[in-house]
């Protein structure tokens, strides 16, 4: 009997071992599926995040005779931006100084779930920024007015590394790499859309008046 009982014990060690062995291999398989998972749900709530600042720049246009929010390029410093009303300072709470602030007024909305610290200069107010062709890249005194600008012209994307300076970037400066592949961009006509890295380059190389060069006051949007 005592032989049995530790033929039985044996078994079921064996058992066990196997049943670990399963649920190590079921867990390498589902983890990919996991991260894959909670990737898009970064991506979904930066398209929201996109959506709610075009949205609020628009709201502002609105009020303003179609002007859109300055983009806080530096050269243009002190005047007020969507981001930030000069002197800068880089704590989060001077992105309540913004121009689009008053239309959601929600501290999340400037983050991406992805970007984590340590911030360095304008990072510690958000992970996004506005395209300098809103005021032909430090060529105007003030935003052109939403009219001005195609149906294609894209208002804001997510910041490329290393950190920027201000809230406005040349297209040139880049896009995130924090996604993958590419990242989520904003529309002037208030629509969101996920652009692949090398959608971005091809962009870039344009001549002609784009979606990225797309400044009202040049031929070819630079």
């Amino acid at each position: 009997m005592i032989g049995d009982r530790q033929r039985a014990a044996a078994f079921t060690l064996l058992e066990l071992l196997v049943v670990i062995s399963i649920i190590a291999l079921l867990i390498s398989m589902l983890l990919p599926a996991l991260r894959n998972a909670r990737d898009q749900g970064h991506r979904a709530l930066c398209a929201s995040h996109h959506r709610q600042l075009m949205t609020a720049a628009l709201l502002y246009a609105q009020d303003y005779n179609d002007f859109l929010p300055p983009p806080n390029w530096a050269a243009m410093d002190p005047v007020p931006g969507w981001l930030y009303q000069s002197p800068v300072e880089f704590t989060p709470e001077h992105r309540r100084t913004g121009l689009v602030w008053p239309y959601f007024q929600v501290d999340s909305v400037y983050r991406c779930p992805k970007h984590l610290e340590p911030y360095f200069q304008t990072e510690h107010l958000t992970s996004y920024l506005m395209n300098g062709a809103v005021a032909g890249f430090g060529r105007a005194d003030w935003s052109f007015q939403t009219t001005r600008f195609r149906t294609e012209a894209l208002i804001f994307w997510e910041a490329g590394e290393p950190t920027w300076n201000d809230g406005s970037s040349f297209p040139t400066e880049g896009l995130t790499t924090r996604h993958g592949g590419g990242s989520t961009v904003a529309g002037i006509d208030g629509h969101t859309e996920w652009m692949t890295h090398g959608e971005y380059q091809k962009e870039l190389l344009r001549r002609e008046k784009g979606r990225l060069w797309c400044a009202p006051d040049r031929q070819n949007g630079r």
